[in-house]
């Protein structure tokens, strides 16, 4: 049976992957701006070397890895690898029909190269292992630790559940390296949808200016000096376009729908998945449990700073399970903790705010209760966004880290800058003054605040700067 199942599976998967790397007049979808990575590293493996030849590739269902993993094949196999020589095993598949471990696919596939995989390197050849939702394989991190240690000619490109990162042991750890696929920004909406390519190094000038400059001063020079190629960019991408990628682009999988209700039935579809099929890889929920967590999503889009003793009464939860569900939730990448700005004692008095990894997920739970079509949803969905480029800054060190101001009338975010300085951040759809962020920049001391709004790039004071919608989000 496995010997089938990996015939099968070399046979086709060129065909495979077809639909995953075009659309549907046949031309190539863009590529993720994080494929480059995935593609030096397997690259660099093809051309002998054998660092960074173990990727783990964590990130919520829809982020598009089956996608990258297909892009790999392709490009591996137009530069000449044997189609043989690579193995694509989707674990969710081989443990659904087969029930069998990434052992058992590696012992068949050794049957089938008529080889073991020690004796890759004395023939002087090289074989890639794509495992996909390994997740589904509970000691899948185990099993490919021995893969990897068996033979250094052997590439392993894994993906997973964004929990998948969470187990794994420090044996993994030091032999893996994690490249996370998060959801995507706007320039990688514009790109995958409409091909508008962004100038070169835009966001990260932006990000440069918002988040590395000494002063709101400094900070305005910079993007003040960035506006014409952003301006222009702006043009082609037109005007609609954000109010669309609030509510709809985060996620690429929904890009080639057509219409909003398919878009949403299928982030609806996704999320059940996770619930109920990825959580149990997390902890362990009863069915009417999972149901709750679904309730719980919802209350969530509503009011992302429910009072957790008002949650544990209108879900029916303990304490402790709802605290368990929170967790467990953002362990699989649906929502992210934003943490009450101040010590570790005000992080345990005051409730947490939780925003969504992707506002096309708090847009779709508000679409099933009927509550879409607030002026304020755009108000949320942009928040969710503005925590989304947060938690990438934090990813990719421009910043150190961001919490929220706990107290009344206060602004969205305090951001804690490399250097250790703080900058306030207030995110809001339409125009927004400034009483928020001077309250928030009296009580951390930042050296300036932003205000996000659908105001002109100005700088307002001495330490206010305002920034476009647009301008924030091509950062």
């Amino acid at each position: 049976m496995v010997q089938a199942f990996i015939r099968k599976s070399i046979l086709h998967a060129p065909d495979r992957f077809k639909s995953y790397i075009y659309n549907e007049a046949g031309k190539p979808y863009h590529r993720r701006f994080a494929y480059d990575r995935y593609d030096k590293y397997a690259n660099d493996f093809r051309e002998g070397s054998s660092a960074n030849r173990f990727i783990i590739a964590p990130g919520l269902r829809g982020t598009g890895k089956t996608t990258i993993v297909g892009q790999l094949y392709n490009d591996l196999l137009r530069k000449g690898v044997d189609e043989e020589r690579m193995l694509y095993v989707s674990m969710d598949e081989a443990m659904g029909t087969l029930g069998c471990t990434i052992t058992d696919i590696v012992r068949g596939y050794e049957q089938f190269l008529s080889m073991n995989i020690e004796m890759l390197v004395e023939r002087n050849e090289r074989i890639y292992l794509f495992i996909d939702e390994a997740h589904h394989d509970p000691d899948w991190s185990l099993r490919l630790k021995v893969v990897y240690d068996r033979s250094r000619n052997v590439f392993i490109f894994v993906t997973g559940s964004s929990a998948i990162a969470l187990t794994f042991n420090a044996d993994v750890a030091r032999r893996a390296t994690v490249v996370d696929l998060l959801p995507m920004s706007y320039p990688e909406y514009n790109l995958l949808k409409d091909y508008v390519q962004p100038p070169s190094g835009m966001s990260e000038r932006l990000a440069s200016a918002l988040y590395a400059s000494s002063s709101a001063r400094e900070a305005y020079d910079r993007l003040a000096e960035a506006k014409p190629p952003v301006n222009e960019y702006l043009i082609k991408v037109g005007l609609m376009q954000l109010n669309e990628y609030l509510k709809l682009g985060s996620l690429p999988f929904a890009i080639p729908m057509k219409e909003e209700r398919e878009v949403y039935d299928s982030v609806s579809s996704m999320i059940e998945k996770v619930i109920y099929k990825d959580l149990g890889t997390i902890g362990k929920f009863d069915r009417g449990t999972q149901l709750k967590i679904m309730n719980l999503l919802t209350l969530l889009a509503i009011n992302d700073r429910t009072n957790l003793n008002k949650l544990t009464s209108d879900l029916g939860l303990s304490r402790p399970t709802l605290i368990e569900c929170i967790d467990a939730l953002e362990k699989a990448g649906l929502i992210l903790r934003v943490w009450p700005h101040g010590s570790s004692s005000a992080h345990i008095r005051k409730t947490p705010k939780y925003k969504f990894a992707a506002p096309v997920i708090r847009a779709t739970m508000l679409w099933r209760v009927g509550e879409l079509s607030t002026h304020e949803m755009y108000g949320a969905l942009l928040e969710d966004v503005v925590a989304m480029y947060l938690h990438r800054a934090v990813a990719s060190d421009q910043i150190r880290g961001f919490e929220f101001d706990p107290d009344d009338n206060s602004a969205d975010f305090i951001v804690t800058a490399r250097d250790g300085s703080q900058i306030v951040i207030e995110a809001g759809y339409g125009h927004k003054d400034t009483e928020q962020v001077r309250n928030s920049m009296a009580h951390c001391n930042a050296k300036y605040c932003i205000v996000i709004s659908n105001d002109l790039l100005e700088l307002r004071d001495e330490k206010i700067l305002v920034v476009s919608r647009e301008l924030f989000l091509l950062s």
